[in-house]
């Protein structure tokens, strides 16, 4: 019972957050111009089956950075692609193609996945 009034309450977070969302990633400082990439619309600069690796901070970033040539020498024939959360790490100077991770909702996601 508990269970099920925890999930109903996070539903209803989530569906009354949803506008507030959509205006932050309008408005917000950095990401007008990037909002469709975080609504799931964009179009990606690799193929499909890309080792994808999020890194949501600059510092995360750092790591995938460190990463991408030792995981590119020894699979040549694969794409790498890095995601992250904020305009920061997005402006983040990175060899690899980079992206915003989509907003946390459903219809964001799977758009974002079906690219």
């Amino acid at each position: 019972m508990i269970g099920r009034f925890v999930v109903g309450a996070w539903l209803l977070v989530g569906v009354l957050a949803w506008p507030f969302l959509f205006v932050f990633g309008w408005l917000g400082p950095g990401q007008r111009r990037r909002a469709g990439e975080r609504l799931g619309f964009f179009e990606p600069e690799v193929e499909p089956g890309a080792l994808w690796f999020h890194a949501a901070s600059v510092g995360e970033g750092r790591i995938v950075a460190a990463l991408a040539p030792g995981l590119a020498a020894a699979h040549p024939d694969m794409e790498l692609l890095r995601s992250c959360t904020s305009p920061t790490a997005r402006e983040a100077r990175s060899s690899l193609p980079t992206c915003y991770a989509p907003l946390d909702s459903l219809p964001s996601v799977l758009a974002w996945l079906d690219r």
